[in-house]
């Protein structure tokens, strides 16, 4: 098994890369949470952070290990988990980092990892959806929180991160700067094979 992961903040365009990126590499693609943990999704989130944070943390050992046969786009990981919850909870930062480099540790490197990137007011023109709660206060800190998961990502997988920038692209720009990294990174290697 192969896997990409597509990381960033909130509005940078993830899932709609991460799923058009696993059509065309004939992929799985995955969000969170994966399979009977999405039952269970509510009753978590209505949690403390520790809590949210150990539901997803669960969620990305298990996108690894449910279908191991089969490549995988998965949208969102440890570092966007372990950055999000030290945010929220800045009390228990360096609990939920380590952790994530513990878990790393204890999973298959992932071929690539990409950061999309996009200013603030790029994102919030993007958004479609109404602000939450959540939202607001990432937004309050959005280049903060972003340079977060840059930086984590960064630490966590070092020479298998790449930084794009979807500032003033349409989506097959960003897809063909995507697939053109995949294809320097993971393709010459056979990654075509499902």
């Amino acid at each position: 098994m192969k896997y990409i992961v597509i990381e960033g903040a909130d509005g940078v365009g993830k899932t709609t890369i991460a799923k058009k990126l696993a059509e065309r590499l004939n992929w799985q693609y995955v969000s969170h949470p994966v399979g009977k943990m999405k039952e269970v999704r509510e009753q978590i989130l209505e949690q403390d952070t520790i809590a949210v944070f150990h539901y997803y943390m669960l969620s990305n050992v298990l996108s690894i290990l449910e279908d191991p046969d089969k490549n995988k786009v998965i949208d969102r990981f440890i570092p966007t988990t372990c950055v999000s919850a030290s945010y929220f909870d800045p009390t228990n930062k360096e609990y939920y980092l380590e952790m994530g480099r513990k878990i790393k540790k204890r999973l298959p490197e992932p071929e690539l990892v990409v950061i999309l990137t996009a200013s603030k007011e790029c994102v919030l023109k993007r958004m479609k959806r109404e602000l939450s709660e959540l939202d607001v206060k990432i937004f309050e800190n959005y280049e903060t929180f972003a340079d977060m998961i840059r930086k984590y990502a960064c630490e966590l997988y070092g020479d298998k991160v790449v930084i794009i920038d979807t500032e003033n692209k349409n989506i097959d720009e960003v897809l063909d700067e995507v697939l053109s990294e995949v294809g320097q990174y993971v393709c010459r290697s056979g990654a075509e094979d499902s």
